[in-house]
């Protein structure tokens, strides 16, 4: 299966000093360790590896703000975690996505496109699980205030994202 990925180091630097954004990417949702529904009450949706794997290294570990489609369904606001996750220990980089949005079922298998907008903070260790999960609702909250801004907004025009007939010829 191809995964599509729009990152060029070459036009990065340009494309996030003339248009404020950082990354596109996009690709399936897989099944994760199952930790963000029922352990911590924040579902996400992870990427599959092959999406981690394409990451450039300019993409720091850590927590973004941006723009999610799932298949051809509306943008919604998302909060990325991109990294290793220190409180559960880790061993390989993960991309999950947080869509501020409540959803009636999974979406696993869907092909989900992200606009990445902001770097918010490096990704760091909890002394508990009540930490990390407080600290994971104030991320929700800056992001949420944070896209609501006129500059942020404008990328929700579907003009930055893929509509599911290309998509689909792209993943034959």
């Amino acid at each position: 299966m191809s995964v599509f990925f729009t990152v060029s180091i070459c036009c990065l630097m340009s494309v996030i000093l003339r248009q404020g954004i950082l990354f596109y990417a996009s690709g399936r949702v897989v099944h994760g360790f199952g930790r963000g529904s029922k352990k911590l009450g924040i579902p996400t949706a992870n990427l599959e590896e092959a999406v981690v794997a394409r990451l450039p290294d300019a993409i720091k570990t850590g927590i973004y703000f941006g723009w999610a489609r799932v298949d051809d369904g509306p943008v919604y606001k998302a909060v990325v975690s991109i990294g290793l996750n220190p409180y559960f220990k880790n061993s390989k980089r993960s991309f999950e996505a947080h869509l501020l949005h409540q959803f009636d079922e999974d979406f696993y298998d869907s092909f989900i496109q992200l606009v990445i907008l902001k770097y918010h903070r490096p990704e760091r260790d909890f002394e508990s699980l009540d930490a990390l999960i407080r600290c994971i609702h104030e991320d929700i909250q800056s992001a949420s205030r944070y896209l609501d801004l006129p500059m942020s907004v404008e990328w929700t025009d579907l003009k930055h994202f893929r509509s599911g007939s290309e998509t689909n010829r792209e993943q034959t």
